[in-house]
């Protein structure tokens, strides 16, 4: 082919209607022609009249057309280097760098405005992350290669950015095309060359056009999705003509909402290289200050728009079969919550102190921030889970690991911040309920470093609506595990709401708790007690053996339970055993990780006073050496009133686990001793 009538083709007049040719021959000439005729070849695809307009703007699909049909001339050419050398070696390499030399001269030379160089340099960059990514045996790494294409990259990102005053985001799509060049080669980007480049300006500009993506925040309120519902026979409706459903299924599928994924590994990518940027210390934390601002003004905003409309509460049994499949909403929502979590991936690895060193002031206030954009967009983690997945709990766990630090003070002002509006009321909304549960999930992970005070006054006054009702359930377990982590934790009020609490656990079985839910709430408790008051101890122990006696034994005749709580306790016990698991610390407090039962306590169960006797058995290792006599005989009583005799051996095999296994050292010994005192009337049971 003829590179004359493309050149030819190149110097048409702005406005002139290219061959569909074009990309295909500037693709072929790129990879095929003599290397003395590249500089001519580059130089006219830089200034070229007929490719790139004279508005201020460029043209996002020709642009878009032109970088991967420059991509692949470049990519192509290592493919003819080495078919025509037989060779992977150094030769090779050689003629290619020269290749790249030449390329990025020319481009150079031409003086072409900045967004064409940045079109011209990323594309070279870009084959040269497809050859390393596919592993090619040509070695495309060193100074000469990826190295010289980097820097390339970061001087037209330099240009542009200067030209532009900073670069503002997107303001309509053609502006996205700057944003849609740094998903194509930033998230490969070396992050030692990456930290030498813009990041002050580059940063702001990607996390800009990242909230345009969400029209800023106006994703439910410009135009109005609560004016587009409506309450039909069939449910909730929104209507397909209306303008918020033209603006929100149009949203999802523009090329800036496609790039969220590639978009925000870019702007992790930066604030990763951010750590060992050249840039002051101070300007580093400023621009990571804004970063998050963006976010959390963006986060705060579609938070408000989503809770204005009445499909933040709808079921979706409550939904017209036409709205049910309507995904809009959702698709935009979770891909806020996906691209949050990945930037806060990369934020996590910089925040993260080094070794044995304590979170610097700066640390722990970016942390906290971090921590109010999962706040703000909980109400969608929820969804996944109490926990979300596995990458936002990464995250979540990480951040509170450093908020932790710096003082009661501190904490709790950072506490005041993702505090619900109200507290002390139930939260019917849904949204507004999701704070709530984050913030008690929150408090239940920092009890440790909270004050007495706070804790009485704020924690324990948002957990109050929810100890007595399930039907949020998640709130309600998150109420129940901070008073299980105050217990942990011996706050100031622990033996004060110990009584109460006995009496409220004893009467949510089955209906609010399982069994293991159940066990693990006493468990808590009365070690709590133990550490303090043995008279308290054992008089909450007593209520539990008063709850216990008013049951039937084994032997009697025993009552026949309601549907309603059939299928409570049935319930209760399948959301505890499908809970996902985590191990923040020794004693849990997490009512949703209560342990799963064993083949033998299930046996156990199947007793109408099956539930309060493992519980009564559990607190073995909860009190103190001075108790643990009188509860194992007062466990002994109990069994013996047992008329089955299957019933009675799978009772004996349980206490026998929890005194081999479950007593401390201190313990151990005065179980034994009763073991044996015992033996007679217990070994026949094993």
């Amino acid at each position: 082919m003829d590179l004359t009538f493309l050149l030819q083709d190149l110097l048409s007049p702005a406005g002139t209607q290219l061959p569909a040719s074009t990309p295909t021959l500037i693709t072929y000439h790129l990879s095929s022609c003599p290397l003395p005729v590249l500089p001519q070849l580059v130089h006219y695809l830089a200034i070229s009249p007929s490719l790139w307009s004279n508005n201020s703007t460029l043209d996002f699909s020709l642009a878009r057309d032109m970088f991967s049909s420059t991509r692949d001339g470049v990519l192509h050419r290592a493919n003819s280097i080495t078919t025509a050398l037989d060779s992977h070696g150094w030769r090779a390499r050689r003629q290619y760098a020269q290749f790249i030399d030449a390329y990025f001269k020319a481009v150079e030379l031409s003086g072409t405005r900045a967004d064409v160089r940045l079109v011209m340099a990323s594309a070279a960059l870009a084959a040269l992350q497809v050859i390393k990514a596919g592993k090619e045996k040509l070695f495309v790494g060193g100074s000469a290669l990826m190295g010289r294409a980097e820097k390339e990259v970061l001087l037209a990102w330099e240009d542009w950015l200067e030209s532009t005053g900073g670069g503002k985001g997107v303001a309509n799509e053609d502006d996205f095309l700057p944003t849609w060049l740094a998903t194509q080669t930033l998230p490969q980007f070396t992050i030692s060359t990456l930290s030498s480049g813009p990041l002050s300006s580059l940063l702001p500009h990607l996390t800009h056009s990242l909230s345009s993506a969400f029209t800023h925040g106006n994703l439910f309120t410009t135009p109005s999705l609560a004016a587009s519902l409506s309450t039909t026979p069939e449910g909730l409706h929104w209507a397909v003509s209306s303008e918020s459903h033209t603006h929100l299924t149009t949203l999802i599928t523009t090329p800036l909402f496609l790039s969220l994924g590639p978009l925000s590994r870019s702007i992790g990518r930066c604030i990763e290289a951010s750590q060992s940027s050249s840039t002051s210390p101070e300007t580093t934390v400023e621009t990571l200050r804004a970063t998050l601002s963006t976010l959390e003004n963006l986060s705060s905003l579609i938070r408000s728009g989503w809770a204005s409309t009445p499909w933040s509460d709808a079921s979706d049994s409550s939904l017209s079969p036409s709205t049910l499949s309507q995904t809009a909403p959702w698709t935009a929502l979770k891909s806020l919550l996906f691209a949050i979590t990945l930037i806060h991936s990369s934020l996590l690895v910089v925040l993260t102190p080094q070794g044995d060193a304590e979170p610097t002031a700066v640390q722990r206030e970016l942390a906290g921030q971090a921590l109010r954009i999962l706040s703000e967009t909980y109400f969608v983690t929820i969804k996944f889970g109490v926990d979300g997945f596995g990458a936002w709990k990464g995250v979540y766990v990480g951040f509170l690991e450093i908020r932790r630090e710096g003082g009661v003070e501190e904490v709790e002002r950072f506490m005041r911040n993702i505090r619900p509006e109200r507290i002390g009321v139930l939260h019917e909304r849904e949204v507004e309920r999701s704070t709530a549960t984050f913030y008690l999930n929150t408090a239940e992970s920092l009890m440790k470093e909270l004050s007495n005070e706070y804790v009485e006054e704020q924690v324990l006054q948002c957990c109050k609506p929810y100890f007595e009702s399930s039907t949020h359930r998640d709130t309600f377990e998150a109420a129940h595990s901070v008073l299980l982590a105050i217990f942990s934790n011996e706050k100031k009020c622990a033996n004060d709401i110990a009584p109460w609490y006995t009496s409220l656990l004893l009467k949510a079985y089955p209906t609010l708790m399982s069994t293991s839910q159940l066990r693990l709430a006493f468990t808590t408790l009365i070690r709590c007690v133990s550490n303090s008051d043995d008279a308290l101890a054992w008089y909450l122990i007593l209520q539990i053996i008063a709850a216990l006696e008013v049951l039937p034994t084994s032997s009697s005749p025993p009552p026949t339970p309601s549907s309603s709580e059939i299928d409570a306790s049935l319930a209760a016990d399948h959301q505890t055993a499908t809970a996902p698991k985590r191990d923040f610390d020794d004693h849990p407090t997490r009512l949703d990780e209560a342990a799963h039962l064993s083949p033998l306590e299930t046996t156990v169960l199947a007793l109408p006073r099956g539930h309060l006797l493992l519980t009564l058995i559990d607190q073995s290792s909860s009190v103190n050496l001075v108790l643990l006599r009188s509860l194992l005989e007062k466990v002994w009583e109990l069994v013996k009133g047992e008329g089955d005799k299957d019933a009675r051996e799978a009772l004996v095999r349980v206490v026998f686990g929890v005194l081999g296994e479950g007593l401390d050292s201190t313990k151990r010994e005065e179980g034994v001793r009763w073991w044996m005192e015992r033996g007679e009337e217990l070994a026949p049971a094993l």
